[in-house]
């Protein structure tokens, strides 16, 4: 006799209920997140407003001064681009040298 059918049945329910149970995980834990964020955003909703003034308004009309006399801006962005080329370098040297890649 011919069983293979009925393997293939069972392979397929088992399949199916390890399906179900990998989903339902996934909606429990993704349940879990939800309330946790909602949680946390009616705990930060009860904490008072805060009374300091921001340094962002208080530099922004000093930081327009300075860019007439020197330019912050572009100064900030070279630093940006000069650090995001390092941490790129370093970050991949020891890796290409791993792969044997570079010397």
């Amino acid at each position: 006799m011919d069983f293979s059918w009925l393997t293939d049945w069972l392979v397929g329910i088992l399949r199916w209920f390890g399906q179900a149970i990998y989903n339902g995980t996934i909606k429990l834990v993704n349940a879990i997140i939800s309330g946790l964020a909602a949680f946390v955003d009616l705990v930060l909703a009860l904490l008072p407003t805060t009374s300091f003034s921001t340094p962002g308004s208080v530099a922004s009309e000093w930081l327009g001064t300075m860019n007439w006399f020197l330019p912050i801006n572009h100064i900030v962005f070279s630093l940006g681009m000069y650090s995001t080329a390092l941490i790129i370098y370093f970050g991949t040297g020891p890796i290409l040298r791993w792969l044997k890649v570079i010397k």
